[in-house]
């Protein structure tokens, strides 16, 4: 779809407001990536896009969490979460690192952050590559799954319950460790992030 004047064109929209959190409960220097439609970035950018903004980077702000809000518009398309366990900052044992989403189009949500799983992180077994990442099967990167918007902007969301790995959800949970990820990482512009190995920042 072109714009009226024939030139680039316009982007397709779906309501956002979804928020994902990632926390972890050691001083571990962990990243949350989003993969939006257009590319992949991550809280250590700094990084505000038309979809939606990062907190603070979280060794910069001492805490053991970061989080990505979505706007109230965003692109359409497929939202896609990893974690990198990035460097162990002091900490002298694997990190419990869990991911929180909310959506306000979720019954029954009630401002609540509902937890979507808890997987251990470390350096000890670290991804030799791009597919590593995708595994699912290394202790430094985490494939959680994907937000998925496809409504139209202006119109009301069909309601929808949370069901981690059911069939009409917003968020779809990965396959356990073993289990082959069944998604490639998204292309990335000159201006993304890369998901790559630890020395990437």
């Amino acid at each position: 779809m072109t714009n009226a004047l024939g030139g680039a064109p316009n982007l397709e929209t779906a309501p956002g407001n979804f928020v994902l959190w990632l926390e972890w409960d050691t001083g571990a220097d962990v990243d949350l990536y989003v993969c939006e439609p257009g590319g992949c970035k991550a809280a250590w950018q700094g990084t505000t896009t038309s979809n939606g903004f990062f907190s603070a980077e979280s060794v910069s702000a001492g805490e053991s969490h970061e989080y990505y809000a979505a706007a109230e518009t965003v692109e359409k398309g497929e939202y896609w979460v990893y974690a990198n366990y990035y460097a162990d900052n002091g900490a002298t044992a694997p990190a419990q690192v869990t991911l929180k989403y909310y959506d306000p189009t979720v019954p029954g949500y009630d401002q609540q952050l509902a937890t979507v799983a808890t997987v251990t992180m470390s350096l000890q077994n670290p991804a030799p590559d791009a597919a590593g990442i995708e595994s699912n099967n290394y202790s430094d990167w985490w494939k959680f799954g994907k937000v998925v918007r496809t409504e139209a902007a202006g119109t009301v969301p069909t309601p929808r319950t949370f069901e981690i790995g059911g069939t009409r959800i917003h968020f779809q949970a990965m396959p356990d460790k073993g289990k082959q990820a069944q998604m490639p990482i998204p292309d990335a512009s000159a201006n993304d992030v890369v998901l790559g190995m630890a020395g990437a920042k």
